[in-house]
């Protein structure tokens, strides 16, 4: 049986997703951006978000994004 002093320590990132851990400081944009919409926390931006995929913008980039499914992100903003 495994107990939890055995197992390496996880961020609270990683226990709840997928750490993509892909490093954008090197990127070049190839596509242009045609939308930017910006927005204070805690006024609905998630939901925005998941009203702009439901509409077909499937590449969109929130917050959660960095905080969340890819850390590393905090430190570019």
């Amino acid at each position: 049986m495994t107990s939890a002093e055995s197992l390496p320590p996880q961020t609270l990132a990683d226990i709840f997703t997928e750490d993509t851990c892909i490093e954008r400081q090197k990127w070049h944009r190839t596509v242009p951006m045609k939308v930017l919409t910006i927005g204070v926390g805690r006024t609905g931006t998630a939901s925005f978000r998941a009203a702009l995929e439901r509409l077909g913008y499937v590449d969109t980039y929130h917050m959660m994004s960095a905080s969340v499914e890819n850390p590393s992100d905090c430190l570019m903003w």
